[in-house]
């Protein structure tokens, strides 16, 4: 059999020779076998200078030095590997790589290999790491010049099949861990949905690779990349995190990418994890469900644009034969959080404060979250955000202080239990239908195939307000549809929205240099995103205003 010599794009570095990489891992082994003299008497260390110390030469730690045509090969797959992730990686220039199949790929050799391009400043490596969940993140020097050939090399084709076989022997394993996170039935229906998921436009989905204005190389090369892995119909759960959230190729993709393929519609709940603290609410006041019930009947009577929302919803209560004692504990701005929050509407009142004015609808969503609920610190010190949030819902900010004052990351972990619960108990319902559907976190996405067809957003959304009500809330949820027509008058309306767009960016620019002005770090990170491609801006003609786009 004629052996392969299928060629594909090489990666290495324009400026540092594998030759110069292979004599500084043999010089870093060779300055580690060397004696080195310790102090042995540091428990007498004085503060004055009667200290003598006293020394002992140890052997230094001697190991084999590679043969030079064995480390060469496997330097430049393992650069090759470690820019091609890199670049693949929406989040910005690093990846991770898992030590069982490094190690059985490359040998025993691997960790001296990432030391040694470390202290060529080459990578940088980070400390932090959760034990068989995830690996050390190794960040890539973004200022090293990086070439790219389409060629056949030998020792990138033979490691990459060793890797590749013991890739499938670790997702092996992997496998049997999400079946049992997961369940058998749960699985096999999501798997079944998922190999139904596919491309259907892949020359509008080139054509808009081609003619979109990417605010970054990045952005465009992530968008490349997840084309590539529709194209190959090769998916599968990624994997379940420790909340039981499920991560594949949708929560990976771009937004507009549904356009392209055979999604038929989705089913999102607003404002979805704000809407989840209620639970927390209910439970801490003691609301019970006859109150909740009553409420969320009333609940559409209610006119945002009068007086107190709080002080409505009370009246409506009473005037309802809620006796005034049952609720007399329950402060208004807690009323008005499970209001708004119900109705879908959190973000709207955030967007019309004065505060916020310079700032885009998404940036503050995840401004918010980061300050609030997800915010480590206990305090509002440097949080502008959390400032006005506990402004407008005091005891609302109290009490997500009090749940997160044990354990700094409890509220976050729990609110995504809580919703991958939901999402899970939702998709059950949905596969006992025979439907094909998946989810997005926080969305039902419904596959345009036969066996969808008497699915309709009226049965999604009902079934996702049922499964809510068992925990006693109220979901407000919106449909969205795709087609490649989205993509067509996105593309059109972009050259006339983009001189606005970049006069918008130009005044970020110049916030983010004025140390003294309160949105100068708010600017930076908005900067700082659209420059590592992981967010972009567009105008919303239904409101004509900016709105800021995570890309993932």
């Amino acid at each position: 059999m004629a052996k392969s010599t299928e060629r594909q794009n090489i990666f290495s570095l324009e400026d540092i020779s594998i030759d110069n990489i292979v004599e500084k891992h043999i010089a870093l082994l060779e300055e580690r076998a060397k004696p080195q003299q310790v102090i042995t008497n540091f428990q007498d260390v004085t503060c004055d200078n009667t200290f003598v110390a006293q020394y002992e030469t140890i052997q230094g730690k001697s190991k084999a030095i590679p043969r030079k045509l064995i480390l060469h090969e496997k330097y430049t797959f393992l650069i090759h590997k470690l820019i091609k992730r890199c670049r693949n990686n929406k989040e910005g220039d690093f990846t991770r790589f898992n030590t069982k199949v490094l190690q059985a790929t490359l040998g025993a050799v691997y960790k001296d290999m990432l030391d040694t391009l470390a202290a060529m400043n080459i990578i940088h490596i980070a400390n932090e790491y959760i034990p068989t969940i995830q690996a050390r993140l190794i960040e890539f020097n973004s200022n090293l010049s990086v070439a790219s050939e389409m060629r056949y090399n030998a020792a990138v084709d033979k490691y990459n099949k060793k890797m590749e076989q013991e890739l499938k022997k670790y997702e092996k394993e992997q496998l049997e861990e999400i079946r049992s996170e997961m369940g058998n039935e749960l699985y096999d229906n999501f798997i079944k949905s998922l190999n139904l998921l596919h491309l259907t436009n892949e020359t509008e989905a080139k054509d808009y690779l081609n003619r979109h204005k990417f605010m970054s190389a990045k952005s465009k090369e992530y968008f490349s990349y997840i084309l590539e892995e529709y194209k190959k119909r090769d998916f599968r759960i990624l994997s379940v995190d420790r909340n039981l959230r499920i991560y594949s190729i949708l929560t990976q993709s771009p937004r507009i990418f549904k356009n392209f393929t055979n999604i038929k519609f989705t089913c999102d709940i607003h404002n979805s994890h704000p809407l989840l603290f209620n639970k927390i609410i209910i439970d801490k006041y003691n609301i019970d469900n006859n109150i909740l019930h009553i409420l969320y009947n009333n609940i559409n009577s209610i006119d945002n644009s009068l007086y107190s929302v709080g002080k409505q919803l009370r009246k409506m209560l009473i005037n309802n034969n809620i006796q005034e004692y049952k609720i007399a504990n329950i402060p208004n701005d807690v009323w008005e959080y499970i209001y708004k929050t119900s109705k879908g509407a959190f973000w709207d009142d955030f967007i019309d404060l004065d505060e916020f004015k310079r700032l885009l609808r998404s940036d503050i969503k995840v401004t918010l979250f980061r300050e609030v609920f997800y915010s480590k610190t206990l305090t509002t010190k440097g949080k502008d955000f959390a400032k006005v949030f506990k402004k407008k819902y005091p005891n609302i900010y109290n009490l997500v202080k009090e749940s997160k004052k044990n354990d700094r990351t409890y509220l976050a972990n729990e609110m995504m239990k809580i919703e991958s619960s939901l999402f899970r108990n939702i998709l059950a319902k949905l596969y006992a239908k025979r439907f094909k559907v998946l989810t997005i976190h926080d969305a039902i996405v419904v596959l345009d195939v036969k066996a969808n067809t008497q699915c309709t957003p009226e049965l999604v959304k009902s079934i996702i307000e049922k499964e809510y009500q068992l925990i006693d809330l109220l979901p407000d949820v919106s449909t969205d549809y795709y087609t490649v027509d989205n993509v067509a008058n996105t593309l059109q309306q972009e050259e006339q929205d983009l001189k606005l767009i970049n006069e918008l960016i130009e005044s970020f620019k110049v916030i983010a240099n004025d140390e003294t002005h309160p949105r100068c770090q708010s600017s930076k990170e908005i900067i700082g995103e659209l420059e590592k491609g992981t967010a972009e801006i567009y105008i919303n003609h239904r409101t004509n205003q900016f709105v800021w786009h995570p890309l993932f």
